[in-house]
């Protein structure tokens, strides 16, 4: 049965997934315990040969219910074999329609999910990511493709994120290239809040959003963001954004060694404090070797912050429109930090300013990459 005929029923529920994961676990040739879903549906396999095991699998767990991964771990092949040469661990044409609250793969990831890639039509209620809800183990290597939105009816607003809605573990190497589109709350490309740890990932989704506080990777973050990336660009002529940042909405953690190239903002004047890396810099918030070449339309707009009660060490930003580097009302710590133009980011001179105090190579400069702008060196892995 294709996924795309049971639009009209209440939605795709976790079974549809867990059924695809155990099939690529059989490819895999990975075994695992029981694991169950609720209200059943059906995914194509692209092989023939697994329909016997997928046959077995749903009378198996037709009446039973998924909560959680409680510590198992999921290796799905290698991040080559998803992007390049095979779709053998890929999950395709999935569609969800479920506005209930904190949905995902998982409702609480605490172990290892990784090398997997999903394309994904999916309309979601709040709280909610496509891999977990809440995610407290590790996840790596993993895409999303595809179309995210809410369809949230709370009172709070959607906190939506491609992979998960809260992030207290790790999250390295995570990729969406979905296009997202949030209702209030808190959007990010990759996560909606941050606890925990989210390192060398990148957003090349567009992000459509309403009323919302939307960052290119994170939504809210209050611990660690480092070496990530954002191309993806943010809330284009859908509505506004409270607060919006090219890689992070409200900033009370620290984020590091990570560059942004999507623009930001409309027309719309209601567009209001928007910033090139960071929307809203708390107290304890810190923004260190970072830059930013976005075009950012709209009101109270900052180069690298909006509105700063934190501090900015070493970072950077190409002006394309009437801002500095953070509004004057701000109270904020500035060092080291300013106007480049885009000659200038494309110079060794401007490599050498990023790398300085970093014990290891992290930037890089390849004319033939990038667009001649400073990339992260695990790009080239």
């Amino acid at each position: 049965m294709n996924t795309k005929e049971r639009k009209n029923e209440k939605g795709i529920t976790i079974l549809a997934l867990v059924i695809t994961v155990i099939v690529i676990l059989i490819l895999a040739g990975i075994t695992i315990g029981t694991i169950s879903g609720d209200d059943g549906a059906i995914i194509n396999a692209s092989k023939a040969k697994f329909r016997t095991e997928i046959r077995d699998i749903q009378e198996k767990i037709e009446l039973e219910e998924i909560n959680h991964n409680d510590g198992e771990d999921f290796q799905f092949g290698s991040l080559e074999d998803l992007i390049g040469r095979t779709d053998e661990y890929n999950i395709s044409n999935l569609y969800i329609n479920d506005s209930s609250t904190s949905r995902g793969m998982f409702l609480n990831n605490k172990g290892t999910i990784e090398n997997l890639r999903i394309i994904v039509e999916a309309y979601v209620g709040a709280y909610s990511g496509i891999i977990c809800g809440t995610n407290e183990g590790k996840i790596q290597n993993v895409r999303i493709d595809g179309k995210i939105e809410s369809i949230s009816t709370s009172a709070g607003g959607s906190w939506l994120g491609s992979i998960c809605y809260n992030n207290t573990g790790e999250i390295i190497k995570g990729y969406n290239y979905a296009e997202i589109k949030g209702m209030m709350g808190y959007i990010g490309g990759i996560c909606s809040q941050n606890n925990g740890t989210i390192k060398q990932c990148k957003n090349e989704g567009k992000i459509w959003n309403t009323n919302s506080v939307v960052g290119g990777i994170v939504g809210i973050n209050y611990q660690n963001v480092g070496e990530c990336i954002n191309k993806g660009d943010i809330s284009t002529n859908f509505n506004y954004s409270f607060i919006e940042g090219g890689m992070i909405g409200r900033n009370y953690g620290k984020i590091s060694d990570s560059y942004n190239l999507g623009n930001l903002g409309t027309v719309n004047l209601q567009e209001r404090y928007i910033g090139g890396i960071i929307g809203a810099n708390g107290e304890n918030g810190e923004v260190v070797n970072c830059y930013s070449t976005a075009e950012i339309i709209g009101a109270y707009l900052g180069g690298i912050v909006s509105t700063n009660s934190g501090k900015v060490t070493n970072c950077w930003f190409v002006k394309k429109g009437n801002y500095d580097i953070q509004l004057s009302t701000s109270t904020g710590i500035i060092e080291s930090s300013g106007e480049k133009t885009e000659d200038e980011m494309k110079e060794s001179a401007f490599l050498d300013v990023l790398n300085a105090g970093n014990e290891e190579t992290i930037w890089k400069i390849d004319s033939r990459k990038n667009n001649g702008y400073p990339y992260l060196t695990w790009e080239d892995e």
